[in-house]
């Protein structure tokens, strides 16, 4: 079982890191205007870091908890102190990015069993 954590965690960890890395890019031009192509990328960065995460059982949860990286932590800690209220996963809905600075805000509509919340990734 803890083989299967460790295997689990270092697949999230990869996957996630992978898909901030393909967004990096967007942040490499110094005047911040988004291309279609680099939105669609925020967009779908941030719809498989949702989805991931809201797949997670309650103890994957807590090992992630233990983890000393703040990305990791902040999303699990959110996402354990909403998923009793929201209830399971349904699907992303409307989606817009937006620049501020040398950040980029996605701001997800996304409908769990209970209700709707909107989720925001920021990546600076």
């Amino acid at each position: 079982m803890k083989g299967k954590m460790k295997k689990g965690l270092l697949g999230l960890l990869l996957t996630v890191c992978m898909m901030l890395l393909s967004v990096i890019t967007v942040f490499a031009a110094k005047d911040k205007v988004l291309t279609e192509d680099q939105i669609t990328s925020l967009k779908t960065t941030a719809s498989g870091i949702i989805e991931q995460i809201a797949g997670f059982s309650d103890e994957e949860i807590e090992k992630y908890l233990e983890q000393d990286d703040d990305f990791t932590v902040a999303a699990f800690t959110s996402w354990k102190n909403a998923k009793e209220e929201l209830g399971a996963f349904k699907e992303i809905g409307e989606q817009t990015v937006e620049t501020d600075g040398s950040d980029a805000i996605i701001t997800s509509s996304v409908t769990y069993e209970n209700k709707t919340a909107t989720v925001e990734l920021i990546i600076d």
